[in-house]
């Protein structure tokens, strides 16, 4: 009998294929957002490669909300620019001049440049994004098919840019919308564990029976008008702009009482942005009727839209793109305000949307939370 089994051809244990070690296969965004957020700095590691550009974004962003303010530099010039002329006055230089002028020393043109020339210092803003995911019966439905339920994506969306936030220095807030009360997940200054345990909740939060946007846009206005009582925020003097960061499947049951807020705060300018991110194909959803309804009567404001429904796609890259496309088309960046003077806009645009009305006893008028 012959045997037709060439040494060659025999198999060879070491070459064999492993199962167990065959290229591993390439985590996508639906895979991570179905993990648990309990290991926040293990969830943020795992997203670096989608963050990186939302850093980069929102960096650009940053550096273009600054507060040139004039200073006294050590350049000095022939005449006084203005202002109090005993501040502008470079005394050791006048000194050396009366010497020279006392002693009949040589005169040099120079000598007579005694006043203070001004130099623009730029200073930095507190910028902020408030981001705010839909929290509806209908972000339990998934996104498509294989794709997992859409809050999976509107969590790890809002988790994706508060990191992104959080790098580029900005004071990041994140929480749901839906119930007639703002959830609250993340706040500036707010530790990993209570963050991730906030993200990991709101994945079982898909229980409200209607999308109202305005009562939480109401009370993260509130909050924003609070006094900062934080002593590293607080020493910015400035604000710049603040950029509310909108993530849901598009319905949306309060048009009219959440358009009338955000005209109002554009009216008084306060200094916001709105950018929306729809997870559906629907592009006559309820938040595009919202940003059709807020562009109808101010057509510069600064508010967007996109669609989504591939769950792999970087969403909180094309919010970024969003943000840093209005300075990246922009001649100059935005000046900041005196922080005091943006809060009292917050203010004026409360009263002006819920005045004080005089409360039946035992009921609590809302928003009476934060001060108003």
């Amino acid at each position: 009998m012959v045997n037709i089994m060439d040494s060659n051809n025999e198999s060879d244990p070491q070459k064999e294929s492993n199962p167990e070690e065959v290229t591993p296969k390439k985590v996508t965004l639906v895979d991570l957002a179905r993990k648990s957020w309990l290991d926040l700095p293990a969830r943020v590691k795992e997203l670096d490669r989608w963050t990186a550009p939302i850093i980069e974004d929102l960096v650009y962003a940053r550096e273009h909300q600054i507060q040139l303010n004039p200073h006294l530099s050590r350049n000095r010039s022939l005449f006084p620019e203005g202002g109090d002329p005993f501040e502008r006055l470079d005394w050791d230089a006048y000194l050396r001049l009366r010497e020279k002028l006392a002693t009949r020393q040589p005169i040099e043109p120079a000598d007579f440049e005694v006043w203070r020339e001004d130099e623009l210092i730029a200073e930095p803003t507190a910028v902020q994004t408030f981001i705010l995911g839909d929290g509806t019966t209908s972000t339990g439905f998934e996104l498509c098919r294989g794709g997992g339920p859409r809050i999976n994506t509107v969590i790890q969306t809002m988790a994706t840019v508060r990191q992104g936030a959080k790098c580029a220095a900005f004071d990041d807030y994140c929480g749901m919308f839906g119930r007639n009360e703002i959830d609250m997940l993340a706040s500036p200054g707010d530790d990993d564990e209570t963050v991730g345990k906030n993200f990991e909740r709101a994945r079982d939060y898909c229980d409200a029976a209607e999308s109202n946007l305005a009562p939480s846009i109401m009370q993260a206005v509130g909050i924003l008008a609070a006094p900062d009582t934080d002593e590293e925020r607080g020493q910015r003097r400035y604000a710049g702009m603040t950029h509310f960061l909108i993530i849901g499947d598009g319905g949306l049951d309060d048009i009219e009482a959440t358009a009338k807020i955000l005209k109002t705060l554009f009216r008084l300018e306060c200094g916001i942005s709105v950018d929306i991110a729809v997870l559906s194909t629907n592009t006559n959803s309820g938040m595009h009727k919202l940003v059709e309804a807020v562009k109808k009567d101010n057509p510069g404001a600064a508010i967007g839209i996109i669609n989504s429904v591939n769950p792999d796609e970087n969403i909180p890259g094309r919010l970024a793109d969003m943000v840093k496309a209005r300075f990246f088309e922009s001649l100059q960046g935005v000046q900041g305000v005196p922080d005091a003077v943006k809060r009292e806009r917050f203010r004026m645009a409360l009263q002006l949307l819920d005045p004080p009305k005089p409360a039946r006893p035992g009921v609590k008028r809302p928003g009476a939370a934060f001060g108003r």
